[in-house]
């Protein structure tokens, strides 16, 4: 159903769960008259904007519902850009509905998903990426993929988009006023025009460099834990999280299905699956969790190969090392503090990895340096860079790349010498995909898509 903007809403704002504090978030135009129906407080009975107050919720027989602090912000200086009331709550989820029922008895209705947000992009308080770096912000798995989100919410994304968009409206004005004034010498000359389109693509190529980043970051990477049984796979994610979560057995194929964990190292989500041993042999359930295994190994984007230190390479280790291919991969040599008699060289001849880590599981040895090589073989080989200072989306990389074609096709044609009306139909055609990015030429399709992705409060 299509609402209209001018409809005042509401909506609990704090996720679903017992806590301290739940807040109630309402909107629009009756957003005060909606406060001032329900509360009871504040230093002179009265409300002033942008301005904390302590008092009741009441019910509409005037009994009291809850104590809380209320804050009624008055447009344009809100997160919407609207009126805004704000009523911090007790966090019982029955006190939060209590109040929102009371608060909706007066021709208010629940905002539907992501609205409040979306009512803060289309009254200019926030751009696109912006907007979308809220809902990131919200996911964030560690400290490192909030940091993305906040510095996308700071606008930096937008700056970006901007200077370029900035350039190459320039571009088109010079190559404008050279079409209507070719008399007075200034028809752009081929050269120059492919040469301040290249610098702008150059840019955009540094943008997209960034995609794969964002996934890292924010959704993190996939790591598999493989090897023949009773290498010590389970003592291995033991040990990588900190806590008994696999019982340990010197029984051979003991883990007969997938366990997974997720453990953030270095800022890095990494969602670490232990798997069954690898053999042939076996009852109906171990060969269906082998199977399972040979799966989790092909969609994953790392695999750690666990190897018996103290007992040498078999013809298991080498049916395994096959299994795993050129998949990004890290050799472990398990069970040092037993003993060691396979050489690195043996292990570096035989298979494309990316790192050797001797261990000892049980003993918790080598583990730290085990997962600094996770994290510096995700950020390296995933193309994923700590210091970058944005990481864009799905969305953004695929506005980019529409945007480049066209620019590269006005190269194209600068150097083949193609009339310049042409290349600047080209040049305005990318400066409208790039507006896509930040919210300027979108379309209300798209931005309701994206704001469907956010909870219902926000």
């Amino acid at each position: 159903m299509k609402h209209s903007l001018d409809d005042t809403i509401a909506a609990i704002a704090t996720p679903v769960g017992v806590g301290g504090v739940g807040m109630i978030r309402i909107s629009g135009r009756r957003a005060k008259e909606a406060l001032l129906s329900v509360f009871r407080g504040g230093e002179s009975g009265g409300i002033e904007s942008h301005r904390m107050m302590h008092g009741w919720i009441v019910n509409n027989t005037g009994e009291k519902v809850d104590e809380v602090l209320a804050c009624f912000m008055g447009s344009p200086k809100s997160f919407t850009g609207e009126d805004v009331a704000e009523i911090y709550c007790h966090g019982s989820q029955v006190v939060l509905r209590s109040v929102l029922g009371l608060i909706m008895k007066h021709d208010i209705r629940l905002a539907e998903n992501g609205e409040f947000a979306k009512r803060a992009f289309l009254s200019g308080k926030l751009d696109l990426t912006q907007a979308e770096s809220i809902l990131d912000l919200v996911k964030a798995k560690t400290e490192v993929g909030a940091g993305y989100a906040i510095r996308q919410l700071e606008g930096r994304l937008k700056q970006k988009i901007d200077n370029i968009k900035e350039e190459l409206t320039g571009l088109l004005v010079e190559i404008e006023v050279g079409m209507d004034f070719p008399d007075d010498g200034q028809e752009k000359k081929c050269t120059e025009i492919h040469k301040k389109i290249r610098l702008e693509v150059n840019k955009m190529d540094k943008l997209l460099e960034k995609a794969e980043v964002r996934r890292v970051f924010r959704d993190g990477i996939s790591v598999v834990i493989t090897g023949k049984p009773n290498v010590g796979k389970s003592s291995l994610l033991n040990a990588i999280l900190g806590e008994e979560r696999v019982i340990v057995t010197d029984v051979p194929g003991t883990t007969r299905d997938t366990i997974e964990e997720g453990v953030s190292i270095r800022g890095l989500a990494v969602k670490i699956i232990d798997t069954a041993g690898i053999r042939e042999t076996g009852g109906a359930v171990e060969r269906a969790g082998v199977e399972r295994a040979r799966k989790e190994i092909k969609m994953a984007d790392m695999v750690i190969m666990v190897f018996d230190g103290a007992a040498g390479l078999s013809a298991e280790d080498f049916e395994i090392i096959n299994e795993v291919g050129d998949k990004l991969n890290i050799a472990v040599i398990n069970k040092i503090d037993l003993a060691n008699i396979i050489k690195i060289d043996e292990i570096n001849g035989r298979i494309k990895v990316g790192g050797v880590a001797l261990v000892s599981a049980i003993r918790n040895e080598g583990i730290g340096y085990l997962l600094n090589i996770i994290h510096e073989m995700a950020i390296h080989e995933l193309k994923g860079q700590a210091d970058y200072e944005i990481a864009i989306n799905a969305r953004h990389e695929g506005c980019l790349q529409r945007a480049k074609i066209k620019l590269e096709k006005a190269m194209a044609g600068a150097c083949n010498e193609i009339p310049n009306e042409l290349i600047t139909i080209d040049i305005k055609e990318a400066i409208s995909e790039l507006g896509e990015i930040t919210g300027e030429t979108i379309s209300e399709e798209i931005v309701n898509k994206i704001f469907s992705d956010f909870c219902i409060g926000k």
